[in-house]
């Protein structure tokens, strides 16, 4: 099996948080090519513009997801809200803030 972490393949061409550009996409895309021509079990992180289905698609077998960056962004953007709410309760709601 080859496992291709998209970021950790990013990271090593130059373009760490960059997956969507065009040469970590063409790697990405040369890699599963190379496996698939060849009979190659692949894993992979969801990410990279990718879902499950895409991946079970593009012939990965082994998909770890979310990755940790992810649930971290995920969990603090839901404390943001519930912190927003909390502030400035149900919409059209008048309230005053307090000052921080």
């Amino acid at each position: 099996m080859i496992f291709v972490g998209p970021n950790d393949l990013a990271g090593s061409i130059a373009h760490l948080e960059r997956m969507l550009e065009p040469e970590p996409q063409a790697l990405l895309a040369r890699i599963e090519a190379f496996a698939t021509a060849n009979g190659t079990l692949l894993g992979t992180i969801c990410g990279a513009g990718r879902g499950w289905a895409d991946l079970h698609a593009l012939g990965c077998r082994f998909v770890i997801g979310p990755n940790d960056v992810s649930l971290i962004v995920s969990g603090a953007r839901a404390a943001a809200d519930e912190r927003d709410g909390a502030i400035s309760g149900p919409r059209g709601a008048e309230r005053s803030r307090p000052a921080y």
